[in-house]
């Protein structure tokens, strides 16, 4: 009976380790993944002064808000390719895949989301920064 009784526990024992350990592996899966989608997210997010410094570099500076929104004020010297036809107008504009692009919109959103499409299109070298909502860019007519 000692002897049975010595099984079980240790066969509790044993199964309640097992259990622990999984879920603190899959745990930790999970925070891993979060964080590189977090990184990528973080790592192309590019503030109001920067894009203002990579514009006198050369970049391509491309707001993607409607053409209404981008005639009351916009950056000055950017192009607005806006977020419903940025797949279809981005080849005309813009035919150098590798060419440093900055997009921005009011808040960030609609940048966020033409930035994965040119990714899906093959562009290498794009960011997304703060919105005009976010920053207090000089804007031009």
């Amino acid at each position: 009976m000692k002897k049975l009784s010595r099984i079980l526990l240790l066969s509790l024992i044993t199964a309640t380790t097992l259990v622990g350990c999984g879920s603190k592996s899959d745990n930790k899966t999970a925070e891993k993944q979060t964080e590189k989608k977090d990184d990528k997210k973080s790592s192309n997010l590019m503030k109001g002064e920067t894009l203002l410094e990579e514009q006198k570099k050369g970049a391509t500076v491309i707001d993607v808000r409607v053409a209404d929104q981008y005639k009351e004020g916009h950056i000055k010297d950017a192009i607005n390719l806006p977020l419903e036809t940025i797949e279809k107008d981005i080849a005309s504009k813009v035919p150098k895949k590798d060419t440093k692009i900055v997009l921005y919109c009011n808040t960030g959103n609609r940048s966020g989301q033409a930035f994965e499409k040119l990714k899906k299109l093959g562009y290498t070298n794009v960011s997304n920064a703060q919105g005009v909502k976010q920053y207090k860019y000089d804007l031009v007519k």
